[in-house]
């Protein structure tokens, strides 16, 4: 059986995938076990995966299972926008350690950079945010491309004394996924 992904694409439905992302959520596994059988039931070959995430919340709310916010923060996080999803990303890094600044101009080398977060702790990093209405557009090798640009151009600069941050690598939030590629290249 296939189902139709937001994007349009057919993909293999997959009973382990719900239950993965019931566990990833906190709720138990011989519920999330359940859950995903009550789907299996529910849809037909070329079910939409809407159809199935609102099969999946009406199970949650009818079992008042109080994880049920944690599967939809996905949903919520893409209705904070791009500035918000930057102060969420601050808070994020805040809360694990890192001392934060937003929104900073800083010299490169060649050209000055605006960075979205600059996270400090025994490191520090300049944070590109890429926030995306659509939760199923991913985020492309090209983002990558370029943070990595903009880090050597910033590490060089900071060499040369035109700027104070000694920078370590950079890093890229996202509320949505990367592309095979991007993750490829940020991995290598």
């Amino acid at each position: 059986m296939y189902v139709i992904k937001a994007d349009g694409r057919k993909e293999e439905f997959k009973p382990k995938k719900i239950i993965h992302t019931c566990l990833r959520a906190g709720i138990k596994k011989e519920t999330a076990i359940e859950i995903a059988e009550i789907v299996k039931s529910q849809i037909k070959d070329g079910s939409t995966t809407n159809k199935i995430y609102q099969i999946i919340l009406k199970e949650l709310k009818e079992r008042k299972e109080r994880y049920s916010f944690v599967y939809r923060l996905k949903e919520a996080i893409s209705q904070l926008g791009p500035e918000n999803f930057e102060k969420f990303t601050a808070k994020i890094l805040d809360a694990h350690g890192y001392k934060c600044r937003s929104n900073r101009i800083v010299r490169g080398s060649l050209v000055e950079h605006e960075i979205d977060v600059i996270a400090q702790r025994e490191q520090t990093f300049p944070v590109e945010c890429k926030f995306h209405r659509n939760p199923h557009r991913e985020c492309g090798l090209s983002i990558i491309l370029q943070v990595n640009s903009r880090v050597e151009d910033l590490m060089l600069g900071y060499r040369e004394g035109k700027n104070s941050y000694n920078f370590s690598k950079g890093w890229v939030f996202t509320n949505t996924k990367f592309s095979g590629h991007a993750r490829r290249y940020a991995t290598g």
